[in-house]
């Protein structure tokens, strides 16, 4: 079953969500089935797996805008979360609902959970738990990223920090054993991750000179952050280009997200309107390579 579920989250991160979103009710069942035959602990890590299945749809369906459907699948990753027994993975399943909160502009809600379930998981650092620093840090990415959408940068600034302080305390790499501890549905969290959310959090408050002066310190390989993370930090690069007046360069780096992750790249409205900007704000003709990125987006139209 594990190995199914980190199958299925590695082709969601490879961007074929209809495949992963196909396989999904078949995991899904089959761990139902393993939860129903089970009993004691073997009960307990089957209701993990089916926690983590479910999580899964749940942010396959938020990368597609589908959030109703999205909600409803959290839910369920949370009820038998519970019974699993096991805080980490019901914690984890409560950062994908706090990325939904906050797709959907309930920034005052999401940070609000998420500080909450961190505050539940608190680690100690003297005496680390890699896996609960983790998403006890990712919880903090949430709420910095609710608190600078909410206008309150300096709340922001102090949750990135703490997130900061875990993943320095974690390293850049994990051990072989604390990784297949983790939750597979939880998104890489490195000291390159934060690097990115700082970007992001200047992107957000609209300030493009910050964001690319600390955009240029992030490593080109980025580390072990995720695709998904890895776009959103080229969008806020391109977004913070554009804003410099570069309109090449922006459309240079969106071409080559469309080059890696064309699927990812169409489900986001942030690069349609980058591109958007671009095509206003453009003082030559049209290129063939934005005129591409305008007709996968529809941008302009």
């Amino acid at each position: 079953m594990q190995t199914s579920i980190a199958e299925i989250d590695r082709i969601y991160h490879g961007d074929d969500y209809a495949s992963a979103l196909a396989r999904l009710p078949v995991l899904i069942g089959e761990a139902r089935s393993l939860v129903d035959a089970s009993g004691g602990d073997q009960r307990a890590a089957g209701a993990g797996q089916l926690a983590q299945a479910y999580q899964i749809a749940g942010t396959a369906l938020i990368q597609l805008r589908r959030f109703d459907l999205a909600y409803h699948a959290l839910n369920l990753a949370l009820d038998v979360a519970d019974e699993s027994g096991d805080e980490l993975v019901a914690a984890s399943v409560v950062t994908t609902m706090c990325w939904l909160l906050l797709r959907q502009g309930r920034f005052g809600e999401a940070e609000r959970l998420a500080v909450a379930t961190a505050d539940a998981v608190e680690p100690r650092f003297s005496r680390t738990d890699p896996t609960r620093l983790a998403v006890w840090g990712w919880l903090m990415l949430r709420g910095s990223a609710a608190a600078i959408r909410d206008g309150r940068a300096a709340d922001a600034g102090e949750m990135l920090d703490a997130a900061g302080a875990a993943a320095v305390r974690i390293g850049e790499q994990l051990p072989a054993d604390v990784a297949l501890r983790m939750p597979v549905t939880m998104g890489a969290f490195c000291p390159v991750t934060v690097g990115m959310k700082r970007v992001e959090m200047s992107a957000v408050a609209g300030d493009p000179v910050t964001a690319l002066a600390l955009a240029g310190r992030v490593p080109p390989g980025s580390g072990r952050a995720t695709s998904d993370n890895r776009n959103r930090h080229q969008l806020d690069r391109a977004w913070a280009t554009v804003e410099r007046g570069d309109l090449v360069e922006a459309t240079r780096i969106l071409s080559g997200l469309r080059a890696v992750s064309p699927t990812w790249l169409r489900h986001q409205r942030y690069a349609r309107d980058i591109v958007t900007t671009i095509l206003t704000r453009r003082r030559r003709p049209v290129s063939q390579e934005l005129a591409g990125l305008a007709d996968l987006l529809g941008a302009g139209s």
